[in-house]
């Protein structure tokens, strides 16, 4: 955590537009099968790992795209989820391909070889529900002069977990460092919820994230959400700078 982050929030010159916008529906698409099989978004957010690592190396093909999602999420699961939950993105899989018989494990080698056998990814969202269960509001947190109570800190909560899953299906965010991402999140949330110190001299100790830098990180966090949700954003009416 003490070694150095940065940011480099660009788009990925090599990969198409068409490319990028395949890689948004497919992470939308895998975010629904998560919610519709339960997963934990561990899973979903590593998976979504595994799917830029191949969009990064290969030409894929659109109809290609599910069943590498699949497989990504099944391989993300058996790190993170119990045999049900695994058996039944097993089951999804075999539904998908249209083969109640087919050899999983064939197409988990085909993933993993792309991957070169290395599953192991640190990504925002374990940054961000370590930060969570250590806690990111304060008993000197005010905010319009009162201070913070259940309810603003499970607002605060929510906006975290939104702004998580926007930050996995939106592009740009993907060569953003994982530990300055989840240190954008955090206080672009303070920062929707208007709390009057947003990034706390508490939370650069928790985090080893730099004010500058969730600064910097929240902003772009903020200005998508402005495009993508103009009237949530313009009637939260969110000053841009941090306290």
């Amino acid at each position: 955590m003490k070694e150095k982050h940065s940011i480099n929030a660009i788009v990925d010159p090599q990969l198409r537009a068409d490319e990028i916008a395949n890689r948004k529906k497919l992470i939308d698409w895998i975010c629904d099968i998560g919610d519709r099989l339960k997963v934990a978004a561990e899973t979903i957010h590593r998976a979504a790992t595994y799917i830029d690592r191949i969009i990064s190396q290969n030409n894929l093909k659109e109809e290609e795209l599910k069943s590498i999602g699949l497989i990504c999420i099944l391989l993300a699961g058996k790190l993170t989820e119990s045999d049900n939950e695994v058996s039944q993105i097993a089951s999804l899989f075999r539904k998908n391909i249209g083969n109640p018989r087919i050899n999983i494990r064939m197409y988990e080698i085909q993933i993993m070889n792309h991957l070169n056998w290395d599953l192991q990814r640190i990504t925002a969202i374990d940054f961000i529900n370590f930060f969570l269960s250590q806690g990111i509001v304060f008993t000197s947190d005010y905010i319009h002069h009162s201070n913070v109570n259940e309810q603003s800190a499970s607002f605060l909560r929510q906006y975290v977990e939104f702004f998580s899953d926007l930050c996995l299906q939106e592009y740009e965010f993907i060569s953003i460092d994982s530990l300055i991402l989840a240190g954008g999140i955090i206080a672009a949330g303070r920062k929707v919820l208007k709390f009057e110190k947003v990034w706390r001299e508490e939370l650069e100790a928790l985090t080893s994230v730099k004010h500058e830098q969730a600064e910097e990180c929240a902003a772009l966090i903020l200005f998508k959400y402005e495009k993508l949700f103009p009237k949530s954003y313009m009637k939260e009416n969110v000053n841009p700078n941090l306290g």
